[in-house]
């Protein structure tokens, strides 16, 4: 296995979605979505969306495109800390 910065900065499995949310890059997550990524991707920290990353790092632009884009607000995280990118904003602050 090869860690580049991408792996260390968004995550290992993580999406263009996961750091352009992490980025609070609202354009970036239109252009994604409209090429057909899902906005409820999986991969990086506890099986997160990029909803949840969003939520995590207060990108509060990148979590109203992911919403436009259709992600759901209500899918959990992974079995670490199972809970939705609202609770997720919650513990970040």
């Amino acid at each position: 296995k090869t860690l580049n910065i991408f792996v260390f900065t968004v995550g290992f499995n993580a999406s263009l979605l996961h750091a352009a949310a992490k980025a609070n890059r609202s354009s970036m997550i239109d252009l994604l979505c409209r090429m057909g990524l899902s906005p409820d991707i999986r991969g990086g920290y506890d099986d997160a969306t990029p909803l949840h990353i969003a939520a995590w790092n207060n990108c509060l632009d990148a979590a109203k495109e992911l919403v436009r884009c259709g992600a759901s607000i209500e899918l959990r995280s992974g079995r670490h800390h199972n809970n939705t990118p609202a609770g997720w904003a919650v513990v970040a602050g």
